[in-house]
């Protein structure tokens, strides 16, 4: 198989995947909080585990494009923060991402909520970073 045949099917691996991305939300009943697979537009939640925020827990859900070190940027940004993970979950598919994190340690209730919103908000709509290359990004 010659080069150009390999990078013909895989376009359209791609492509039928693309397609297939809205009706397996579908299977999700139009719940898109429960759904485990990725949407097509890009989301951030957060929501508290319980009442005591430096003890308790904070659920972190998001979807977005995958790329390269979107999950070290996402580690980074927590222990920014002072979070721990103590409970994560991923699905991938089609070049889209779904992930939920269970995070532990945050300070400061719900400013210490809404500043990691706003990091991770950063974090994940960055898509490319100016003045770094495709090819640096992935060495």
């Amino acid at each position: 198989m010659d080069k150009a045949t390999v990078l013909a099917e895989t376009v359209w691996q791609v492509r039928e995947l693309r397609k297939t991305v809205p009706d397996l939300e579908g299977v999700c009943g139009g719940s898109s909080k429960d759904c485990v697979f990725p949407g097509g537009a890009d989301k951030l939640s957060l929501e508290n585990g319980d009442g005591d925020n430096d003890q308790g827990l904070v659920k972190v859900t998001f979807s977005c494009e995958d790329r390269p070190g979107l999950i070290s940027a996402v580690a980074r940004t927590l222990r920014s923060m002072k979070g721990r993970v103590v409970k994560f979950e991923m699905v991938t598919l089609g070049g889209r991402t779904k992930s939920v994190l269970w995070v532990q340690g945050l300070s400061g209730g719900n400013e210490g909520i809404g500043m990691l919103r706003r990091a991770l908000k950063v974090v994940i709509d960055r898509l490319n970073l100016p003045g770094i290359s495709k090819r640096s990004r992935l060495a």
